[in-house]
């Protein structure tokens, strides 16, 4: 079975609308692509992202067509959507091991915890929460591509 590494949204939403470390986003996909690492994440990611492409078509930096047809982008990668039986269980300890205000972080590294894998983090709360967790937490903003 191939490794798996765990996305979070802001990255997804870096992959289909240009923004600060875009190239950087898709070029660790890339990366992942070529070693053969499958995309996980959160089940609710989708929904996150559509959330923050409606955001982009109220501001007008983007028609509803578009933003439909970046959306529908995501869906074909074939990111797995993945959650455990104890999923939601485990992202409540973490928050409260951890202290945070709320559990929607805690997911990425509740996720990561159970894939065995790494998340690279493109939200810098998202690469907080999960740093004080988890040893491998790569951030985007530190991602050097592979010569």
């Amino acid at each position: 079975m191939s490794e798996f590494a765990v996305g979070d949204a802001s990255m997804a939403f870096k992959w289909l609308v240009e923004k600060h470390n875009s190239g950087k986003a898709t070029a660790i996909t890339r990366n992942w692509d070529d070693e053969g690492t499958r995309l996980a994440a959160l089940p609710l990611m989708p929904f996150e992202v559509a959330n923050a492409l409606h955001r982009r078509v109220l501001r007008g930096k983007l028609t509803v067509r578009v933003a439909a047809g970046l959306n529908h982008d995501l869906m074909s990668l074939g990111v797995t959507f993945d959650a455990t039986p104890n999923f939601h269980s485990r992202a409540l300890e973490l928050t409260s091991c951890l202290d945070q205000g709320d559990a929607n972080n805690a997911h990425y590294s509740a996720l990561t915890e159970s894939l065995r894998c790494h998340i690279w983090a493109a939200a810098e709360t998202s690469y907080r929460t999960a740093s004080l967790d988890i040893v491998n937490v790569p951030w985007i903003e530190e991602y050097v591509a592979p010569k």
